[in-house]
């Protein structure tokens, strides 16, 4: 039986990259990102190339309820997620310590 990777931000750089690498190691996808243009022709290749299962969800995870439109579209599907590559997200760049907060003083009384 095959196993199937979830994978999110899957359209773009290293979420498209372990995408590649799950199906070319023969697990079936789930493909999540804002992108369904870009998802959809990640598809196509998959399915061609490796002759896995993809499946597609076009959500911002960042939104309050995609989370769970999600789990609710992968159930509805009949789907089951044997593991999760979790890359969807955003950053900064720059110095790490320029980048983080600043701790708070302490008041003296």
């Amino acid at each position: 039986m095959t196993k199937t990777a979830l994978i999110t931000g899957a359209s773009t750089g290293i979420g498209l990259d372990l995408a590649v690498l799950a199906a070319r190691d023969g697990f079936d996808c789930i493909l999540v990102s804002r992108s369904e243009p870009r998802l959809h022709e990640l598809k196509k290749v998959l399915e061609k190339r490796y002759r896995v299962n993809v499946h597609v969800f076009a959500l911002d995870l960042s939104e309050h309820q995609a989370v769970e439109r999600l789990t609710s579209s992968i159930d509805d599907a009949g789907l089951k997620v044997d593991f999760l590559i979790n890359n969807a997200g955003f950053g900064t760049a720059g110095e790490l310590l320029k980048s983080m907060p600043r701790p708070r003083q302490k008041r003296s009384a």
